[in-house]
């Protein structure tokens, strides 16, 4: 048996990982998702290319909360980064600047994982390419994806524990 990757310890430990919490979850009404830990059992599945285009919708669904715990969507934030740019939106909105700083630091060299083609991760980085592009910047077109067709249940986190 191998010996279980402290995903925590790692960020914790990498400066790159600083603005990181110590845990990931991604849910909907009846399941919750171990984000490090579903990445970690599923480093073996398949990767394909998707348009962005594809994926964009999802941009309007108001899956994060922000710093008061109200939800919010990927497209609120972008606007916001977009009318004012990001430093000038932080300032002004404090409230968003948890996701507006994911947002300009998300690292795309990682696949969006979904299921049941629902985003489980990658909000960020879906939200990144698309701020890039209503902002001028050269981009890309096609982002990878993992697409996970059962979530494995040790990923899954219980009420119970």
């Amino acid at each position: 048996m191998s010996e279980r990757i402290d995903y925590n310890k790692i960020r914790l430990n990498d400066p790159k990982y600083k603005n990181f919490e110590k845990t990931h979850t991604a849910g909907s009404d009846d399941i919750t998702v171990d984000v490090y830990r579903l990445h970690e059992l599923t480093q073996g599945y398949p990767v394909e290319s998707v348009p962005v285009s594809e994926l964009e919708e999802q941009l309007d669904h108001p899956c994060w909360t922000d710093s008061l715990g109200d939800y919010v969507s990927p497209r609120t934030v972008i606007d916001v980064m977009v009318a004012k740019g990001p430093e000038k939106a932080k300032a002004e909105y404090p409230n968003l600047a948890r996701h507006i700083e994911k947002i300009q630091e998300a690292d795309r060299s990682y696949p969006i994982y979904l299921h049941d083609e629902i985003i489980i991760d990658g909000s960020h980085r879906l939200a990144q390419v698309n701020y890039n592009k209503l902002a001028g910047i050269l981009d890309q077109n096609f982002m990878t994806v993992k697409r996970i067709n059962r979530i494995p249940p040790s990923a899954l986190i219980h009420e119970d524990r």
